[in-house]
């Protein structure tokens, strides 16, 4: 059988930033990283299709709204910090949708005909069960398996996401950056006071920039206090927030004193740097899957101040 994996990074760090407990998700995948299903077997694509952003807050988080079977819109998340494409339990009983039978899934799966996002269309593909997405205002999330044949840009700026085929051209190190696998998700360079990192590409982390207390232990940071606490079935752990002495750069940009999170992830999540809206809505983000290339598109010079801390109105729910 296949190795399980966490599958909901984004979401996850999401709900530690309003201090409450979040289940583990898993997610089934092969030897590779890759999500083992889930990726539309057959895609309606001609062009490029462009359709608008949703932003959530907090963060500046990307969603959009899809037809699924014919029916719909419905608002979902556009999650780089997810392998699958996931359902609110609620939504799947409202579409009346068949569990799957035999699946090694943990969680329930589903057969979809089509899903539509704009113009485009993409057939034939999976869909798993997300039991809660607490008080959040979406019915579910499109995560990397969904995205996987095609180019997709989130361009924050002009709050658009397009899709379309083709391939990113070489890494320069620049605007166009390699990626690695990082347990399953995408990483992309990084470097902060100088040292080189590698950092989890996640469009719904609310935040700047998330570091383990190990990769914090090798930088200077200023401030560092504890913000909250970070609960779940892995215990208990200090949520703490400091800024950066020296530059974060990210592709052509630099963010002098970056505000910074710290927190240790369950074992089961990867405890690497994780890149959030906080810096990713300053670039027009182009991901490329199968060539595992990233363009950050951003007028140069760039130097940006990372936001201040941020505050939120009310608590979210989740289980």
């Amino acid at each position: 059988m296949a190795k399980l994996r966490v599958r909901h990074l984004g979401l996850f760090l999401l709900l530690l930033a309003f201090d409450i407990t979040q289940a583990t998700a898993l997610q089934h995948e092969d030897a590779s990283g890759r999500p083992s299903s889930g990726v539309p077997k057959r895609m309606k694509l001609d062009g490029t299709v462009s359709v608008p952003l949703i932003m959530q807050q907090p963060g500046n988080r990307p969603s959009v709204e899809i037809m699924i079977n014919g029916k719909g819109p419905y608002n979902f998340l556009v999650e780089t910090g997810s392998h699958t494409m996931d359902i609110s339990a609620q939504l799947a009983a409202k579409l009346g949708l068949t569990r799957r039978q035999g699946s090694e899934m943990s969680e329930a799966s589903f057969h979809l005909d089509s899903v539509k996002l704009g113009d485009a269309v993409f057939e034939d593909l999976t869909i798993y069960e997300l039991p809660s997405l607490g008080s959040l205002e979406v019915q579910g999330v499109l995560g990397l398996a969904f995205f996987h044949d095609v180019l997709l840009t989130v361009d924050y700026p002009q709050q658009s996401l397009r899709v379309e085929r083709g391939a990113l051209p070489a890494a320069n190190g620049k605007d166009v950056l390699p990626l690695s696998r990082v347990s399953g998700f995408w990483g992309l360079p990084i470097s902060m006071n100088g040292k080189d990192f590698t950092a989890v590409l996640d469009t719904q982390n609310s935040g700047s920039l998330n570091i383990p207390p190990d990769v914090a232990g090798q930088l200077m940071l200023t401030d560092l206090k504890v913000v909250g606490k970070a609960r779940g079935a892995f215990g208990e752990a200090d949520v703490k927030r400091g800024k950066l002495e020296g530059d974060l750069v990210v592709g052509v940009c630099k963010f002098p004193q970056a505000l910074l999170g710290v927190v240790q992830l369950p074992p089961e999540y990867p405890n690497r740097p994780n890149l959030g809206s906080g810096i990713l809505k300053n670039f027009v983000v182009t991901l490329d899957q199968v060539n595992a290339r990233l363009r950050l598109a951003h007028a140069e010079p760039c130097v940006i101040e990372t936001p201040a801390a941020p505050t939120h109105a009310a608590p979210a729910t989740g289980s």
